[in-house]
């Protein structure tokens, strides 16, 4: 690479450390995207549009441009960084356990990233603990809810009782917990998936449905095109 385009990629970096710092996200990712195209071995610029996808909670962007950012430089805790908040903010806590352990192997002791595990872990184990909370409450509502039925049915006239037997009675009530667990148990599926979606490509962005392209096309010419691009192709984003 040539001193001009050397030059020229750098006044792009900061442009976009600029653009960061206004929370102009948008253009900062064109701008890194734009200094990316003049230097693609360029880890620095990788992992800092990794945060600025990260930051309109792009995590798949995000995450990609952290794994280019590891594989251009191993040995850099950046990288390792980067992939695992992404995977935190798609609340796929697991991945960013494994991600920041893969880190600390590479780089060992670094401080930033034995916190991050630290706390990833401790995200980890509370949401857990929640899901088997869900779990409980539905199951327990469920079965308060056979209860009743059954304790209806046991004030009405007992000619017109339908659950006669106390077996069938408990019965009732057991299969009102167990379609409660059940129901639960498919909600925190969906949320598993749903989670699971945000680290995947948006359909939209695939190229003959094999693979997802490469963020540099965020390269548009004016700030009237980067609004389109961040409204229209980055379906994931919470927009304002």
């Amino acid at each position: 690479m040539t001193t001009d385009s050397s030059s020229s990629a750098a006044s792009r970096k900061l442009k976009g450390n600029t653009c960061m710092k206004e929370a102009k996200y948008i253009e900062a990712i064109v701008e890194y995207s734009e200094g990316i195209m003049i230097d693609p071995s360029n880890a620095v610029m990788y992992s800092n549009r990794s945060l600025a996808f990260l930051k309109m909670d792009q995590y798949f962007y995000s995450m990609k441009d952290a794994e280019v950012t590891i594989r251009l430089v191993p040995d850099w805790p950046k990288g390792y960084y980067r992939k695992g908040q992404a995977e935190e903010g798609a609340k796929m806590f697991d991945l960013a356990i494994i991600s920041y352990q893969a880190g600390l192997k590479a780089c060992k002791n670094d401080l930033v990233l034995e916190t991050a595990l630290a706390e990833a872990q401790r995200k980890y184990y509370l949401d857990l603990d929640n899901r088997k909370k869900r779990l409980k409450k539905y199951c327990v509502v469920a079965s308060v809810f056979g209860t009743l039925i059954v304790i209806a049915d046991m004030m009405g006239k007992p000619r017109h009782s339908f659950i006669k037997y106390p077996w069938m009675r408990f019965t009732l009530i057991s299969i009102a917990g167990v379609i409660g667990y059940m129901f639960a148990s498919f909600l925190i599926s969906l949320e598993k998936s749903r989670r699971s979606s945000l680290l995947q490509p948006p359909p939209e962005l695939m190229q003959g449905g094999e693979k997802p392209r490469d963020p540099t096309f965020l390269t548009p010419a004016s700030s009237s095109q980067s609004q389109s691009v961040g409204d229209s192709t980055l379906p994931h984003s919470k927009k304002e």
